[in-house]
């Protein structure tokens, strides 16, 4: 293989994965907005969808179901949102800051 046909597979590798990124921060975002709206046990498929603007296909190929999302959604959060903010050295606040926003954000989701 040459280093010019390397580039062609790194390229497309790096564009896969651009989309890939950019369809999850959509269902992401249609969760999030959703869940402000009504009842996370009111949301149904097709309601995430329409908002993420994909297809049911795109939906499945990343997720199982709105549970999974919803873990997945969580997951991102928590990891970008409070647990970039800690370096390690404060356990305690980010464990209040967590106790914080999970009642706010899943409450419905128990």
């Amino acid at each position: 293989m040459t280093i010019n046909s390397l580039q062609k597979v790194f390229k497309n590798i790096q564009y896969i994965r651009g989309v890939q990124y950019e369809r999850k921060k959509m269902l992401y975002l249609a969760l999030e907005k959703l869940i402000q709206e009504k009842d996370f046990n009111k949301i149904i498929m097709q309601n995430i969808i329409e908002e993420a603007e994909v297809s049911r296909g795109t939906f499945y190929k990343y997720f199982k179901d709105k549970y999974d999302l919803g873990n997945a959604y969580y997951d991102n959060y928590v990891t970008k949102n409070i647990l970039s903010k800690y370096n390690g050295n404060n356990w305690k606040e980010l464990t209040e800051e967590i106790s914080k926003i999970t009642p706010e954000i899943f409450y419905k989701y128990i």
